[in-house]
């Protein structure tokens, strides 16, 4: 009875030194599969991700939070804050089109493999789980072309692209696939979650990114490009309908 007791104790120690590290886990989904398989994947990292597993791997003890959101959506509104570490699902729509929420960072994508320059995403680890639907000749052509540019903008790829196929049945469906990708992605994504390199600068990928995205779009940062025109905007309809408001109050003006 007394042989949990130091494992226990171990677990404790473990937890107090462990230090914090973001993932962002992006998606870009027309059906919905690839955001509910990157939702069901940041439930899976809290209870992958414990003390005992890094200590089995003898890797530090590390506490990931993972934020799950839309391609699109980390680079309008996360302003491209890049983590050092992103794991993607993403699918094609129609003819080897972005699904929906990822078409900017398609369109980001092809510009970094237009540009071919290693030195915008220098240090940035990712992991890609491409689906689709084989019966479409075109089903990877979207995970691949993010892949790529991803590639050339000197991003280093965690295992293989993934690619969930939907038109597969058996062993090889595509739960089944992602499945078996996922199992595969831990013990990696962990090294390198847990590896110190000093030389990975996130803050210098966003600051390289910002020019890509503005010149993509102008308008992609609303609240910076248009110099508060939009606040300014909110605010004097929020001056206007208390004005209202008031006057309403007081018996001043009566509504029909």
């Amino acid at each position: 009875g007394l042989r949990p007791i130091p494992f226990i104790m171990t677990l404790e120690v473990s937890n107090q030194a462990a230090r914090k590290e973001p993932l962002f886990v992006l998606y870009g989904s027309q059906t919905g599969n690839s955001e509910q398989s990157a939702e069901e994947f940041c439930k899976q990292v809290a209870k992958t991700y414990t003390p005992a597993f890094f200590q089995k791997h003898n890797l530090p003890p590390i506490q990931v939070e993972t934020t799950c959101i839309q391609l699109d959506d980390f680079l309008e509104l996360r302003r491209a804050e890049f983590t050092k570490c992103l794991v993607i699902f993403v699918s094609s729509y129609g003819v080897g089109q972005a699904p929906i929420g990822a078409y900017k960072f398609r369109s980001f994508a092809e510009k970094l493999l237009e540009r071919s320059d290693p030195t915008i995403l220098k240090g940035l680890h990712y992991a890609i789980c491409g689906l689709g639907d084989s019966t479409y000749p075109t089903y990877l052509k979207n995970p691949t072309t993010i892949d790529q540019g991803l590639t050339a903008a000197g991003a280093t790829r965690i295992g293989d692209l993934g690619k969930g196929d939907a038109h597969q049945i058996g062993d090889k469906a595509q739960d089944k696939v992602i499945a078996r990708w996922i199992d595969d992605l831990w013990l990696p994504l962990a090294k390198t979650i847990a590896d110190t390199d000093e030389n990975v600068n996130v803050k210098q990928m966003q600051a390289k990114s910002i020019p890509v995205l503005l010149e993509i779009d102008p308008d992609i940062f609303p609240s910076t490009s248009s110099q508060g025109g939009v606040p300014i905007l909110f605010l004097f309809i929020g001056i206007l309908a208390a004005i209202l408001a008031a006057l309403v109050g007081s018996g001043i003006l009566k509504l029909p």
